[in-house]
């Protein structure tokens, strides 16, 4: 069979003058920008994560204030009508009529 051939490549780095300026320029350039992207990335979310936890806050509250004056207005009837059941059967054991004032309207 035939004898195996390697060959070799060179590469060839473009340099000038100062060495290879030119290239770290280009990367510091380039590294800014990924880091201004990432930092107006990292805002966006951060705004976006803000915004929502304020819904989510707002919808929890509104529900949380609903169900405590919804509380208050079951406890508040069931009291009144307890004590009209109290009266109606006190006036029942006692012959009398029972007598409901205004505060109980």
């Amino acid at each position: 069979m035939g004898k195996q051939q390697s060959k070799t490549q060179e590469v060839i780095i473009a340099q000038n003058g100062a060495g290879n300026s030119a290239g770290a320029e280009q990367m510091l350039q380039h590294t800014s920008v990924i880091s201004y992207m990432l930092i107006t990335i990292a805002v966006i979310l951060i705004i976006g994560g803000a915004i929502w936890l304020l819904r989510y806050y707002r919808k929890c509250h509104g529900k949380w204030i609903e169900r405590g004056v919804r509380d208050f207005d079951l406890r508040r009837s069931m009291s009144l009508f307890r004590r009209q059941q109290r009266e109606a059967n006190f006036a029942a054991s006692t012959g009398t009529s029972p007598v409901f004032d205004s505060r109980h309207a």
